[in-house]
């Protein structure tokens, strides 16, 4: 069992000096896996889940949608969110992308059965959409999962929806920024799998771009970057950093023993900041997946690149999940 987090100011320090990503409140242990809910997003939009979870063990015999679906359900049962003793289940099965270290975005409203209340059936991994982000909105709904295992999972919410000008009206004239996010149907949200490959190929500011082209103001935006491996332990070759622009790296590499670390949180922020999020509505995890230990000295996070050094089993994973509930006290 992990230890009880501390509240996160977002307008902190980047990378290894924020505070862990910190939830009101924690969804319940599931046998080994707990799930950090991101309440800096939640609260832009009534309705809305955004969380990270710790390691989870692939099960072969069970589709890893469906798995997750089951975890969220009884969780939110055990916190007396529903989920079973006659209450409905609040979570469907989320959207998985076949990831592929790409800057590629799907729109989930095209997708075929995602929707909020819809059955999403499992497909084949075959049958999945080749991508490293997807993309919906509250009208559409649906839940949106990411797998990582160092990688940054990236959660992200625009609060206004691209409402523009009669939402922020609706704000001044009294009502809550919350009222404000749920009258507007439209709130997008999305999930993001951060490698050094996307992030240098633009996988962020392609979403940011996207989002403000279809009417958003960037400046509503929220972004929760997950546990990931820190720059205490990223150490890369040089030439990985040649793939990225020269501002994105400013302050973001360090040399540790002559090899250079990446920070890879930093450099999100950063791309995220020029696009114009302000930095107070950037929170990240100050949890690297490869070298954070909890206060019995276990390691909560899947790591590949502690596995490769044999330290734990193969075949666990980290997910991060947003999206619309399925059953919402105003629906």
């Amino acid at each position: 069992m992990m230890k009880t987090v501390r509240k996160l100011n977002p307008g902190g320090s980047t990378g290894r000096q924020s505070q862990p990503i910190s939830p009101e409140k924690r969804l319940p242990d599931t046998g080994a896996v707990i799930f950090q809910r991101a309440a800096e997003l939640e609260i832009l939009a009534a309705g809305l889940f955004a969380g990270f979870s710790t390691a989870l063990e692939r099960d072969p015999a069970e589709g890893l949608s469906q798995r997750i679906e089951g975890l969220l359900n009884h969780s939110a049962a055990l916190s007396g969110d529903g989920g079973q003793g006659g209450h409905a289940p609040r979570f469907g099965a989320p959207l998985l992308l076949k990831q592929v270290h790409s800057a590629e975005i799907v729109d989930a409203a095209r997708i075929s059965g995602f929707s909020t209340g819809s059955a999403l059936q499992s497909p084949s991994i075959q049958e999945l959409p080749r991508a490293d982000g997807a993309t919906s909105t509250l009208r559409h709904g649906g839940l949106l999962a990411i797998k990582t295992a160092d990688c940054v999972p990236l959660l992200a919410v625009d609060g206004e929806g691209g409402q523009g000008a009669s939402t922020r009206g609706a704000a001044t004239r009294g009502a809550s920024t919350r009222d404000a996010a749920t009258n507007g149907a439209a709130t997008r949200y999305a999930a993001l799998h951060a490698g050094w490959r996307g992030t240098a190929a633009g996988i962020l500011p392609a979403l940011l771009r996207g989002w403000r082209e279809a009417g958003s103001n960037l400046e509503n935006v929220a972004l929760a970057l997950g546990p990931h491996i820190g720059g205490c332990c990223y150490e890369v070759r040089d030439d990985c950093l040649e793939q990225f622009a020269a501002a994105d790296l400013e302050g973001a590499v360090t040399r540790i023993g002559g090899r250079a670390h990446l920070d890879l949180g930093r450099v999100l922020r950063a791309q995220a900041e020029r696009l114009g999020v302000p930095a107070g509505r950037i929170v990240v995890s100050s949890h690297c997946t490869r070298c954070h230990a909890d206060a019995e000295g276990r390691h909560p996070y899947a790591s590949h690149r502690r596995t490769s050094a044999g330290g734990q089993a193969l075949g666990h994973i980290n997910v991060a999940v947003i999206g619309r509930l399925l059953h919402h006290q105003s629906d």
